[in-house]
């Protein structure tokens, strides 16, 4: 029996991070994405070099570079693999009455991390 998408992520709850294979998803947005959000902005916040939602870019002080154990700067451009771990804070799902459309967010404070 196939497990649905959800049951498959609370499957993944109490397993250490080695216990499983990240499948990774890119974030980038589809044109149609940056179309339609063109579309609902005002022409002096749009903006066609956002790539990625708000939200999806982590800021790390020296502080955080230390306990990483990163001694010396990546060079702009590189990429980085990056495992979190973290504790969803909170959830929310609403509906429009106007559009009976749909909005769900989560709430995700990483607790541990690392970088390579």
């Amino acid at each position: 029996m196939a497990m649905s998408k959800s049951d498959q992520i609370h499957d993944l709850r109490g397993k250490g991070m080695g216990e499983r294979e990240a499948v990774l998803v890119s974030m980038k947005k589809t044109a149609a994405e940056k179309k339609e959000e063109k579309m609902d902005m005002a022409p002096a916040t749009a903006s066609p070099r956002e790539e990625y939602s708000y939200g999806l870019r982590l800021d790390l002080n020296e502080e955080v570079l230390d306990k990483l154990g990163l001694d010396e700067l990546p060079d702009v451009g590189d990429t980085l693999a990056l495992d979190v771990k973290g504790t969803v804070e909170s959830v929310s799902q609403r509906t429009d009455a106007s559009d009976k459309t749909k909005h769900r967010s989560l709430t995700l404070q990483i607790t541990d991390m690392s970088l390579e």
